[in-house]
């Protein structure tokens, strides 16, 4: 059993309060439980979850840079490829639809804001994120 006051112990006490509260007990329940104030048993909680969280933004981000990495590998061959250098409708095809996922994945054709009002009409106004310039060709 880990020292009072220790890192361990408090750790453990973090744990034992997720497990009361994942099996349905009150903070005010799981604070009398464990001899603490129920917002010291929230605060273990809370600390034990935003724990989790960063851990799965870190997966998340991790997984989305090996799709990325992935997008990247494929569309350099499709662009790389004699069928596309030859304009070949299915590897432009191809082409646009890894486009369009790595939109898709980054959030690129998302709308920044939606609006509506509570009167049961529906305002909708899109708005995106700053636009790419074109590139200039006449500076070549």
């Amino acid at each position: 059993m880990p020292k009072k006051g220790s890192c361990e112990a408090v750790i453990e006490k973090r744990y034992m309060a997720m497990d009361y509260r994942i099996s349905g007990l009150s903070y005010r329940k799981i604070g009398v439980l464990m001899g603490v104030h129920h917002g010291t048993a929230y605060e273990w909680v809370k600390t034990e979850l935003d724990k989790i969280k960063a851990e799965c933004k870190e997966k998340a981000e991790e997984l989305i840079e090996v799709e990325l990495q992935r997008m990247d590998d494929a569309l350099e061959r499709v662009v790389q490829s004699e069928a596309y250098q030859q304009g070949d409708p299915s590897a432009i095809s191809a082409v646009i639809r890894i486009s369009e996922s790595r939109r898709k994945l980054v959030g690129a054709d998302q709308p920044a804001k939606v609006d509506s009002n509570a009167t049961g009409d529906l305002t909708v106004r899109v708005q995106y994120a700053e636009p790419i310039e074109p590139i200039d060709d006449d500076d070549d």
